[in-house]
């Protein structure tokens, strides 16, 4: 016949303190397998914070290459522009500006790619910041309290330079273009 166990309870552990005297049961058990430890909760939290530094760092590499493509397309239209040529300036009027209009374009899918991979980050870290608010609250910061990214206003805002200088400069070239045409260079 097998014997029956019965499920043993914790031990009982005594210890004495000078100032308190004798605690009882004060034996560490780990946390309930449906409460992750500060430990692991920080290793995620962690994990969310990098990957959103590693989206910036990306946003910031391509926001770079972006401006310095313009400044030489710039500085090239200007160059062409000076030139005496009778009639239509191909490459300053048409060929410089498309390619202008081009990169302005390809790099928003880009710039709104990056922010779109930022927000999903930034949504988990806020999410598991919320459901172990408990455990994370020396971890949350002002911002942290709201929820939903659209309230957040210095997240919003942040992203406005990089956003927006895209359209800025598709805009700038279509008017160069435009003005090119409509404005003749006089030359003395």
């Amino acid at each position: 016949m097998a014997s029956k166990t019965t499920p043993s309870s914790p031990p009982k552990v005594q210890v004495t303190t000078p100032t308190l005297g004798p605690l009882q049961n004060t034996a560490k058990f780990p946390p309930p397998e449906d409460e992750p430890s500060l430990s692991a909760l920080l290793e995620i939290l962690k994990f969310h914070r990098a990957e959103c530094v590693h989206e910036f760092n990306l946003l910031g590499q391509r926001l770079s290459w972006f401006v310095i493509v313009q400044s030489f397309l710039i500085t090239a239209v200007a160059v062409a522009l000076g030139y005496k040529i009778q009639g239509i300036n191909w490459f300053a009027q048409i060929v410089l500006p498309t390619i202008g209009v081009v990169t302005s374009v390809f790099v928003m899918s880009g710039v709104n790619g990056a922010c779109n991979t930022i927000d999903m980050w930034m949504r988990k870290q806020r999410k598991l910041l919320h459901q172990h608010k408990a455990i994370l609250e020396p971890f949350i910061i002002s911002r942290d309290e709201h929820e939903n990214l659209t309230e957040d206003r210095v997240h919003i805002t942040s992203y406005y330079f990089a956003k927006y200088l895209p359209w800025i400069t598709l805009l700038m070239w279509i008017a160069i273009s435009i003005l090119t045409f409509a404005v003749p260079i006089k030359f003395v």
